[in-house]
């Protein structure tokens, strides 16, 4: 798999922003697709939520910046 991701980055080095943001884009959503045909959507969705969420401990740390 090293060698996938080395020629994933190899690829992306060489592509405007827009195209690598897109490209992104892409792979998040058909790996949220994937999920929710394996485990359903509502496990994902709270999954996705509990990953994505702040922390009380993250937000002060972030506020003093």
């Amino acid at each position: 798999t090293d060698a996938l991701f080395k020629a994933l980055h190899d690829d992306l080095a060489g592509r405007s922003t827009t195209e690598c943001l897109f490209a992104g884009e892409t792979l998040i959503f058909a790996l949220v697709d994937h999920l929710i045909s394996l485990i359903g959507e509502p496990l994902t969705l709270r999954m996705l939520n509990s990953a994505c969420s702040t922390h009380p401990a993250d937000q002060s740390s972030q506020e003093k910046l």
